[in-house]
């Protein structure tokens, strides 16, 4: 599987490692907050042309921004981010009527 990375902090850099482990690519990585270890500073069609697959483990605050930014380019999305629940009624909707392919989970920390 080729995986995009968005945000490259502790979790991102641990799942990307999980990910090589067992066979994955790291197709790329996208991270304002950490340009020295990413190859994107932020979402673009570029970044995404050689994924099948985009986790997110980014900031609270921005699951929603990025999430619109995301579904338009049809591919899986895995949110790892945790925090951002009481929008979890706008993230249904939008993710129901963009028929993309969306799986959360409250914690991915080991």
């Amino acid at each position: 599987m080729k995986i995009c990375l968005l945000g490259y902090g502790g979790m991102g850099q641990s799942a990307g490692r999980a990910a090589t482990e067992r066979g994955h690519e790291i197709a790329s990585i996208i991270d304002s907050k950490n340009p020295l270890l990413a190859q994107y500073k932020e979402i673009s069609a570029e970044a995404f042309a050689n994924s099948e697959i985009i986790i997110d483990f980014t900031q609270p605050d921005a699951v929603l921004t990025n999430l619109k930014e995301l579904l338009p380019f049809k591919k899986p999305i895995v949110i790892g981010t945790t925090g951002w629940y009481e929008k979890l009624d706008e993230v249904k909707e939008l993710v129901a009527a963009s028929q993309v392919t969306v799986l959360w989970s409250s914690n991915f920390s080991i």
